[in-house]
């Protein structure tokens, strides 16, 4: 992919969890992304660089987003600013939205709010989408993965019964599988076993609520790994992000 062509975005926050969330979503959807711990490091990096976007925490020890805003756009006229907020601070927020900011995105993050901010703002990766199968007989666990594998340019197919997930398996080739281990109708570790002797070299990530029990059911499977409920999305972009270096790899032989 040209480099010219992708979306340059700097993300100033002082928590690294926001700081690596940010970066994994905004990296899924083809941008190129540069991180900064503090006011200063961002400004530092503004200055060495230019980016189209700028995510920036409205607070922050040192120097503030506010006061960091002013020096930024100095630096980048041209950048779209996004301020996040995570407190009480209608004040620095009018005065940000005084000095001309895009938009502004409250934390701890909506996952819905941040993919459908970015889906209207921020092209997908010209990569070839992922074609993802998620089997779990709870429809919050289908929609939740339903939007965060469509925030990264995944093609997403969903079965809540052990029949659906057979017959998608011998219709369409999935590049990752997320299975429960307990379904309604099925015996998740049996289910599995079917699977794999319809598609022997299915990558299938399990998921479960039951940590304790997990060891035992799983152990000798052929399986990436477990993620458990409730779950982190970071983690769910992680396997994304894999399979996806693992499909590259895998064309360049």
């Amino acid at each position: 992919m040209d480099e010219q062509r992708l979306t340059r975005v700097l993300v100033v926050d002082d928590e690294q969890g926001v700081r690596n969330f940010l970066k994994k979503l905004l990296e899924l959807k083809g941008a190129i992304v540069t991180l900064a711990n503090n006011g200063y490091e961002g400004i530092d990096a503004a200055g060495h660089a230019a980016f189209d976007w700028i995510f920036l925490d409205i607070r922050m020890p040192g120097i503030d987003g506010v006061q960091t805003l002013k020096k930024l756009k100095a630096l980048q006229p041209s950048a779209k600013f996004v301020m996040m907020t995570g407190y009480s601070v209608e004040g620095l927020l009018a005065e940000a939205k005084d000095d001309g900011i895009f938009a502004s995105i409250k934390k701890p993050f909506d996952i819905n709010q941040v993919t459908a901010f970015l889906g209207k703002e921020f092209v997908r990766s010209e990569k070839e989408p992922l074609s993802v199968l998620v089997i779990d007989d709870d429809k919050a666990v289908l929609d939740t993965f339903t939007r965060v594998l469509k925030s990264a340019a995944c093609s997403v197919t969903c079965a809540d019964t052990g029949g659906k997930a057979l017959e998608a398996i011998a219709s369409q080739d999935f590049s990752l599988v997320f299975l429960d281990i307990k379904l309604k109708d099925s015996n998740g570790i049996e289910l599995f076993n079917k699977l794999m002797q319809l598609r022997p070299n299915l990558k299938v990530l399990l998921m479960t609520g039951y940590r304790e029990e997990v060891e035992k059911d799983i152990k000798g499977l052929s399986v990436r790994g477990c993620l458990f409920k409730p779950f982190e999305i970071s983690k769910i972009f992680q396997e994304i992000d894999q399979v996806r270096k693992e499909k590259e790899a895998s064309a360049d032989r």
